[in-house]
């Protein structure tokens, strides 16, 4: 009778944390998701290695290790790094396929984006000084940013943002805060984003001694907020244009229903260039080239309708990066636009695509100028294509300079 020798028991399932080279990690398609190769590239163009995190693995019986949880940050090192680049894994130990498939979906599933409060309160917790500053300006009209749908707090913190930034600064937002809090209080609903970057927008084209406070103030307290906001969506039926720029028009329509002497109506006043001949012509072709070096540069746009901001983000810093900005561009600073590779040095557009052509109100656009607005406010006061406007503000630091 013979005696065979014990065999050594498998290692129990466990997790360990260790740095593991690109190689000998793999995706085991019988659960992992094809790899999105547009995505690796978009990743790739924005790579910092300080954001990538731990990968979840699972140790296999070859050496190598499954991927549950990092495929395209492990796709994205391996393209900028190579195969020999190492990524911090939390490697499971003693799982079998299924197992691995049953925690990737686990993974999957309950994995929970950040929401814009979870941005915004990280942003307090680091003073980042808009946030600390926009905070400040809402304590003293004892309002808060909180998601909490109460009375009281604001949760359209990209609109309070675009106010500071594009519309007035941190005077213009508290101006709009009277205005809202003198009308409805602080019900929530008056802190809706479109309504207050509509105030915004109508306290900054209409001068004081043509815009009477008090009235304003009378007319917007006889309308719900709600009511406010479906009466500027429902404008869209007639007019183009962004839930704020509706909304102005509304609280405008408001202003001259009372007695007195009446405003000039928004749309006049602050006219749309969107469609207007060549600026249309310049936004359509900027859109295919847009396009073309997405497809390029392997975004995958062929299904999607609109351009997304962040391909328009980095499109915008490839033209930059192209060609440098000239450096006798008289008083424009860090503000000048950079001319596109192979355009002339000082006007970006063509002869006859000159930003004066299809742009209303140029007077009005470099008064807006003359008061510190920036590109953004006149993107949406006046509907411009960013090239149109970044021009037109060319054209205002030129004149200023001469």
């Amino acid at each position: 009778m013979t005696s065979t020798a014990p065999q050594p028991a498998a290692p129990p399932p466990g997790t360990y944390i260790t740095a593991l080279p690109v190689a000998a990690l793999f995706a085991d398609p019988t659960y992992q998701r094809d790899l999105d190769e547009p995505r690796v590239a978009k990743m790739s163009g924005e790579y910092d290695h300080t954001l990538l995190g731990v990968l979840e693995v699972s140790e296999r019986d070859d050496g190598r290790f499954a991927i549950l949880d990092g495929q395209h940050r492990w796709a994205t090192v391996a393209r900028i790094n190579g195969e020999h680049a190492h990524v911090v894994c939390n490697v499971h130990a003693g799982l079998s396929i299924e197992d691995e498939a049953c925690l990737f979906h686990e993974i999957d599933t309950s994995r929970r984006n950040h929401t814009w409060w979870d941005r915004w309160r990280a942003r307090r917790g680091m003073a980042d000084s808009t946030v600390l500053a926009i905070d400040e300006v809402l304590h003293r009209h004892q309002l808060q940013v909180n998601p909490a749908p109460a009375d009281g707090n604001i949760r359209a913190t990209k609109a309070l943002e675009t106010i500071v930034d594009d519309l007035g600064g941190l005077q213009m937002l508290d101006n709009v805060l009277i205005v809202l809090t003198s009308a409805f209080g602080r019900s929530v609903d008056a802190f809706d984003g479109g309504i207050m970057q509509g105030v915004a927008l109508v306290l900054g084209h209409y001068d004081a001694d043509e815009l009477h406070g008090e009235r304003l103030v009378a007319q917007l307290s006889a309308i719900a907020p709600r009511q406010l906001r479906a009466r500027a969506v429902a404008l869209r039926e007639a007019h183009r244009g962004t839930v704020p720029r509706l909304s102005a028009a509304v609280i405008v329509e408001r202003y001259n229903a009372a007695r007195g002497c009446h405003l000039e109506p928004f749309f006049t006043r602050v006219p749309s260039a969107s469609k207007a001949g060549a600026a249309w012509n310049r936004e359509r072709k900027e859109r295919a080239a847009i396009r073309r070096w997405a497809e390029q540069n392997g975004y995958d746009l062929a299904r999607t309708r609109n351009i997304p901001p962040s391909v328009r983000r980095a499109y915008q810093r490839a033209q930059a990066t192209a060609g440098d900005p000239s450096p006798d561009q008289p008083g424009c600073g860090d503000s000048c636009p950079t001319p596109r590779a192979g355009a002339a040095e000082v006007d970006p557009f063509e002869g006859e695509e000159s930003p004066e052509v299809g742009v209303p109100d140029r007077a009005g656009i470099m008064r807006a100028f003359e008061r510190g607005r920036g590109v953004r406010f006149v993107m949406d006061a006046w509907g411009l294509d960013y090239q149109t406007a970044q021009a037109l503000l060319h054209v205002f630091h030129a004149s200023r300079a001469a």
